[in-house]
């Protein structure tokens, strides 16, 4: 063929797989395992391994409709999609991995713990139904804190006990046996987020859209509020409607070196300081967007762009598909490009896996039970 003719041939190429604006060339998108039911990939701090839950209907369950017949199986692959461990390292939801990337910080039903490749734990904490005496709830979510070598989560609880002299209800940050830091007000947020050096703890609601980013100081033992924030457009409200935190999906806002944070606000990308003495604007990006996290070297920022639509089994629920991922540098006024191609699934974690390459998950909701979750990788250097 001609160099015309192989031109032509491209450009019909491109037009058939409807690349979206922004994007040069064909998008390199690979799926790591078209076998795995997956989602919440997260890599290892050295990128060579993806741990990520595993899901479907399982038999342990209750038989109806309730998380508890859904399964969450901590697995971990290569980069290439291959399994390096053949059996699950555990039944939980996952949050991330330690420092020395050999073990993986797990959840589920008020236990948290640390688990090895060999599938022992340590660090447990399994929180009974009432630890205190007072009326409190504990949330699901746990994380880990290395200059503790303990597992934290948050509890909720009134200041008085007595029904009657009710106060209003205060958060805490605590280990099994004792507190590290006390919030005033119901609103704290249970999932915690400890940045890479653990000086900092960033404490988000995965409840409520529009919540506050708070991020406490272990160093200073201070709080700092950086304002109202989207982790993602599922989150809407406390209830069945609520599919991001239903999942227990992930999202780390944290730079490398732990001095800044990326997140999205009023429709922008935005990096601040863990102090909140500082924040910029690097672009304004829109509504129905989400996922915001920033590369290793920290010279970009990935997010997520997402559509309405009708869920396909309950109409009366909204459906956040048709995402696409793009990239914008970490400079003010910068422009964003895409680096995916719209697609009809929606992505709940979006992780650098080094900073060339994105892992990310997409949800197929046409399945029922979760059956159909896939992950995927894409080159951002191209």
């Amino acid at each position: 063929m001609t160099p015309l003719t192989w031109t032509l041939v491209l450009l019909s190429v491109a037009a058939t797989l409807r690349l979206p604006e922004g994007v040069h060339g064909l998008p390199q998108e690979t799926l790591l395992s078209d076998t795995e039911n997956a989602y919440n990939p997260i890599p290892s701090p050295d990128g060579k391994m993806i741990a990520f839950v595993r899901t479907g209907r399982w038999e342990k369950g209750s038989g109806g409709q309730g998380r508890s017949n859904l399964k969450s199986e901590v697995m971990v692959m290569d980069t290439e999609g291959h399994l390096i461990t053949a059996e699950p390292l555990a039944d939980a939801f996952l949050q991330g991995w330690t420092q020395n990337g050999k073990q993986l910080i797990c959840y589920r039903d008020h236990k948290y713990y640390l688990v090895s490749f060999d599938g022992k734990k340590s660090r447990q904490v399994d929180i009974p139904f009432d630890m205190t005496g007072s009326s409190n709830t504990k949330s699901v979510r746990g994380a880990y804190l290395p200059h503790l070598d303990a597992m934290v989560f948050v509890e909720y609880l009134n200041s008085s006990p007595r029904q009657s002299q009710r106060k209003p209800v205060i958060g805490v940050i605590r280990t099994g046996e004792k507190e590290v830091a006390r919030f005033d007000d119901w609103s704290l947020g249970d999932m915690l987020v400890p940045s890479p050096d653990g000086r900092y703890i960033a404490a988000i609601s995965d409840k409520y859209i529009d919540s506050h980013l708070r991020v406490y100081d272990t160093l200073d033992k201070s709080w700092a509020d950086l304002g109202r924030i989207v982790i993602h457009p599922a989150i809407t409200y406390a209830g069945a409607n609520n599919d991001w935190e239903w999942m227990q999906a992930s999202w780390n806002p944290w730079f490398a070196d732990s001095s800044r944070l990326a997140f999205i606000a009023n429709g922008s990308i935005v990096v601040g300081t863990p102090d909140g003495t500082s924040k910029e604007t690097i672009a304004q990006i829109g509504d129905k967007v989400g996922l915001a996290t920033p590369s290793p070297d920290g010279h970009s920022i990935a997010y997520v762009t997402f559509e309405t639509q009708v869920h396909p089994t309950q109409p009366h629920w909204t459906f956040w598909g048709n995402t696409t991922i793009w990239v914008v540098p970490n400079a003010p006024g910068s422009r964003a490009r895409a680096v995916t191609q719209r697609n009809a699934d929606t992505t709940y974690c979006l992780r650098w896996l080094n900073s060339s390459e994105i892992v990310f998950d997409r949800f197929d909701e046409g399945y029922h039970f979760s059956s159909r979750h896939r992950l995927w990788k894409v080159r951002v250097d191209q």
